[in-house]
């Protein structure tokens, strides 16, 4: 009898529920769970993408952009050229000094992309002779107190927003980072445009800055947009990266 009872019960509870039209509605049109930010295609701060740490991939986006000449320079700044480094597993970026600017890129599947948010390099030796590190003072603390100093600077100061297909990368001041002092040699026409400390040799320096790694964007079409500013510099950067990942 107890398991007629139950039988019968189950029907009764499974007739209302066809003959209520919401509650078939409920079941099959449950909304998707959407993520609230981008992080998951952004490697943290604190991760090894490909082995390296983000200081390690900052030095060599800046040992790669120091190469060009003042006219490659011109265009990696302002053209679909942004992407000015294109072998191993992370593809370099560089920021885009036109306002508003949208930037078509393609990348295979499988590739990060290195995007400078704001950058510095403090280099040596320059040819203002007073500027150099105090008697008691090695180049390397000399050359980092200077990125240290620029870099504190944006603190209060800088807007920094990244989205990805509209949806905003979080705690980006944690995007932070300081190098030890490395060596490059640079392309010596770059001290008639923006670094009159280029000599075309090997010379030392630090760099500091915040930069994203952006990874694992699935095949097809993806916006990445990105706003940067300094006003204490009249310093404004806002684009959009239109990339092609195939």
């Amino acid at each position: 009898m107890k398991s007629q009872i139950k039988f019968k019960t189950y029907l009764t509870l499974l007739f209302i529920c066809l003959l209520n039209q919401s509650c078939k509605n409920e079941i099959e049109t449950e909304d998707p769970i959407v993520p609230k930010n981008a992080d998951q295609y952004v490697s943290a701060p604190t991760d090894k993408p490909f082995g390296k740490t983000y200081v390690e991939w900052t030095v060599e986006w800046w040992k790669k952009f120091m190469t060009q000449s003042c006219d490659q320079i011109e265009q990696v700044h302002t053209s679909d050229k942004s992407l000015f480094h294109t072998t191993g597993p992370v593809w370099f970026l560089a920021g885009i000094n036109t306002l508003n600017a949208t930037i078509n890129l393609s990348v295979p599947s499988g590739k990060s992309l290195l995007l400078p948010l704001i950058n510095y390099i403090n280099d040596y030796p320059c040819p203002d002779t007073s500027y150099k590190p105090r008697k008691d003072q090695s180049l390397s603390d000399f050359l980092i107190q200077g990125v240290n100093l620029f870099v504190d600077s944006m603190v209060s100061v800088t807007s920094l927003e990244v989205s990805i297909d509209g949806l905003s990368v979080s705690k980006i001041p944690t995007y932070r980072f300081v190098s030890d002092l490395f060596y490059f040699q640079g392309n010596k026409d770059l001290a008639n445009c923006i670094d009159p400390c280029i000599t075309g040799d090997e010379q030392a320096a630090a760099a500091g800055g915040y930069f994203v790694i952006i990874k694992d964007l699935p095949v097809g079409d993806h916006l990445i947009k990105y706003h940067s500013s300094l006003p204490v510099y009249n310093y404004v950067q806002d684009a959009t990266f239109r990339v092609r990942i195939y």
